[in-house]
């Protein structure tokens, strides 16, 4: 009977994760519709206080972006490089701190070595080519979700 209820579990926790990869958009899309939005000042003032807290020594900068064309294939927000140092970029309909922290996963995993512009204008012109491949739709985008949802 125990291993049938193990199985059971399993069985379980592996529907639930499919479904949240294979799904992940619908999942943290929702989360940032609910979520309390916040100004670029308040969200400036979160991410130094998170990179403190996680004990990041890299300079981070936000980048704001309200151009829709970005916003309507579904980029909530983006992390990479520049010539400065690290960016965090989030479009302002959706500027939130589940926004934030999901682009913070990112970047504590390493894969914000992207390139990205200097000016909000030079990292939308080089995200609208930005091909996503299955690694990031199926295991890097959920993970950064679930680390965001439950932070």
């Amino acid at each position: 009977m125990e291993v049938i209820k193990r199985l059971k579990q399993y069985y379980l926790l592996y529907i639930s994760l499919a479904l949240t990869t294979a799904f992940y958009p619908f999942v943290i899309n929702i989360a940032i519709d609910f979520s309390p939005k916040i100004t670029i000042h308040e969200a400036k003032s979160f991410l130094d206080g998170k990179r403190k807290k996680l004990g990041i020594e890299d300079k981070i900068a936000l980048q704001t972006f309200d151009d829709y064309g970005l916003y309507k294939s579904g980029l909530k927000g983006f992390c990479g490089r520049n010539d400065y140092g690290y960016i965090i970029g989030a479009s302002k309909p959706d500027l939130s701190r589940i926004v934030i922290d999901h682009e913070l996963y990112h970047f504590l995993n390493g894969e914000c070595e992207g390139r990205v512009g200097n000016t909000i204008t030079e990292s939308i012109r080089i995200l609208r080519d930005l091909k996503l491949s299955w690694k990031d739709m199926f295991l890097k985008e959920p993970r950064a979700n679930i680390y965001a949802l439950k932070r």
